[in-house]
């Protein structure tokens, strides 16, 4: 009975630990790595807050400022980049009632609350810098273990999340980061003798070496979300990616990550002779004065003399509603109101004057903010409306190209492709596709064993000798003439792989939801208008490079998928021509004739065919 009842708590532990982890983690934004570009909120993790208190406890759990400081924004009130009016606007929207109270007396001067409150956000002592409540045992006892710890975890995250084409890929990498870290880290003669020593005999499971460990760091149950929290939030920016990588599967999740942490801490910590620090760490946070000697150092400041007391302490009844650590936020609110303010006055002083008419043409933009200026602009050259739709128009699809390999989802990350695009040549093209798969092959293997030669012990050595007469020149080609290398490498290989006129064709796997291209749920808002009088009188899509090198800025954002693929855009319509939902398929949307070009046309759409053609 003792056995089972044992086997049984030491379940319910582990659960328990998985728990805490995923609950610590709620703060940490997720991290997408450049491949799959998008824009994510720092604070992803504090949105249930108000802004402001998620700034705040953004600065607890970092350390880090979430605005600018005092002194920048002193600096731009001098520059006249925020005024005494946005100040004015931003207090009497924070304090009403006591911007109406009565004037307060500082000597021979009667000084009103607005003035009180402005004069300390001018001349007030500067607001200190927040610092982490929740730190580790390191952190408190010994630092230098603490940035040991950091070192150690960012050098085995760097490893296993290198690159899979690296010449030396981590050992064991498939079989997981906690198994390759358990394997690997006893061999860091970095580290003591004993500490070695210790790391060979470590727990074959993450979260028994979690568990050992936090024992011996004296964390109790009580205070483990909030520990594990201390240490995601050490290198948040590791923590998150292991995050994402958790989610696909790609053998690490955060309870490696803290195993592998905390282990680290508590070994080190151990065998430290100088953990106990020389002081306090609490005794070197910064003192914030008192709301009456802020008071008098504002009446120094402004050159009072004899000032009371009474005055004093009346005058800080009215500082103590700012208090230090909130001034940084009000002047931020007041930056963001100058702006705005200007720009709506902007906005009202060079509205666009109403249509009087049929539209010259109306053009579809990515709903990307970026994209805004281009509208307005446009719209002020005359009779033109533009329209804001996402740039993957609501058909999110996985693409796999005509050579095969990983397939692209072109659609934003947060979404899941609803269709399978497969390129495959026509009957017509199928000598050509072949020459293009046996010609990129070659320029593959090519690349590829260059790039293992020099990666490799001995080979770099016999590789400068046998092509460094022709890397050289052309590394200075590429260099001083990035223009003319790059067509002669295109040309290179347009002539051993020519591309030939693909078809692709729409397949949906049976076990992904059946989502058909429908007029109700792919067509974009503006389809219903399509019988409207003027509408669609000439239409716009700007489409992207079919192939890039460097990824085009206009390609990233939110809705803009991958670049170097189709995404299908809407296609040209006349006023008469009813937009129908099959219209909108993938197989009735044609490409412009010119990569990266506008296409304006005025004809009805071809006839709708089971394949797309590309042009």
């Amino acid at each position: 009975m003792t056995i089972v009842a044992d086997t049984v708590s030491i379940q319910t532990r582990r659960a328990q630990l998985r728990s805490d982890v995923n609950l610590a983690a709620r703060v940490i934004p997720t991290h997408y790595p450049l491949e799959t570009f998008i824009a994510v909120n720092p604070l992803a993790g504090l949105e249930s807050m108000p802004f402001e208190q998620a700034v705040r406890r953004a600065g607890d759990l970092y350390g880090s400022p979430g605005v600018l400081s005092e002194t920048t924004f002193r600096d731009l009130y001098r520059a006249g980049r925020i005024t005494d009016a946005d100040l004015e606007s931003t207090l009497r929207l924070r304090y009403p009632t006591l911007l109406d109270g009565q004037p307060v007396r500082m000597g021979t001067c009667a000084v009103t609350p607005a003035q009180l409150l402005r004069g300390d956000l001018l001349h007030g002592s500067v607001a200190p810098k927040p610092l982490r409540r929740n730190m580790t045992r390191s952190e408190q006892a010994a630092p230098t273990v603490a940035e040991q710890v950091d070192a150690k975890a960012a050098k085995w995250c760097a490893a296993f999340f290198g690159s899979t084409a690296a010449g030396w890929p981590m050992p064991d990498h498939d079989k997981g980061f906690y198994h390759a870290w358990r394997m690997l880290a006893p061999a860091d003669h970095k580290l003591s003798r004993r500490v070695r020593a210790v790391l060979r005999a470590l727990p074959i499971r993450a979260d028994d070496a979690a568990l050992q460990a936090l024992d011996l760091l004296g964390v109790t149950d009580d205070d483990r979300i909030t520990y594990l929290q201390a240490h995601l939030t050490r290198l948040p920016g590791w923590a998150a990616h292991v995050r994402w990588s958790a989610e696909r599967a790609t053998g690490v999740d955060l309870l490696d990550y803290l195993a592998m942490r905390l282990t680290y801490e508590s070994i080190l910590l151990s065998h430290n002779r100088s953990s106990a620090p020389d002081e306090p760490v609490a005794a070197s946070r910064p003192r914030i004065p008192s709301a009456r000697e802020r008071a008098g150092a504002l009446a120094r400041a402004w050159g009072l003399d004899e000032v009371s007391d009474t005055d004093l302490g009346a005058a800080a009844r009215v500082l103590s509603a700012l208090p230090v650590t909130a001034r940084q936020l009000v002047w931020q609110q007041a930056y963001e109101t100058h702006y705005r303010d200007a720009l709506l006055r902007a906005l009202a002083e060079n509205s666009a004057a109403p249509s009087t008419g049929r539209a010259a043409a109306q053009i579809v933009c990515c709903i990307d903010t970026r994209s805004e200026g281009l509208r307005r602009h446009i719209e002020s050259l005359g009779e033109y409306q533009t329209f804001g739709f996402a740039g993957f128009f609501a058909v999110a699809i996985r693409f796999t190209g005509l050579l095969g390999g990983t397939p692209n989802d072109l659609c934003p990350v947060l979404i899941r492709p609803e269709h399978e695009v497969v390129e495959r040549p026509l009957p017509s093209a199928a000598d050509a596709a072949q020459r293009l798969r046996n010609g990129s092959l070659l320029m593959a293997g090519a690349e590829a064993a260059f790039h293992a030669a020099k990666q490799a012990l001995i080979a770099p050595f016999a590789l400068a000798e046998a092509a460094g007469w022709a890397a050289g020149p052309w590394a200075a080609a590429k260099t001083l003439s990035p223009m003319a290398s790059g067509e002669l490498r295109r040309r290179l290989r347009d002539r051993l792989a020519p591309r030939p006129l693909p078809c692709f064709r729409s397949t949906t796997p049976s076990h992904w939801p059946t989502a058909p291209f429908t007029h109700k749920s792919h067509s974009p808002p503006w389809a219903s208008r399509s019988n409207s009088p003027g509408w669609w009188s000439c239409a716009g899509t700007a489409a992207s490079p079919r192939t890039t090198r460097t990824r085009p800025p206009w390609t990233v954002g939110p809705a803009a998928g991958r670049p170097a693929a189709p995404t299908p855009a809407p296609p040209p319509r006349s006023s008469t021509t009813p937009m129908s939902g099959p219209n909108w398929a993938p197989w009735g949307s044609p490409f412009p004739t010119t990569p990266g070009s506008w296409r304006l046309s005025t004809t009805p759409p071809p006839t709708a065919s089971p394949c797309w053609t590309s042009t």
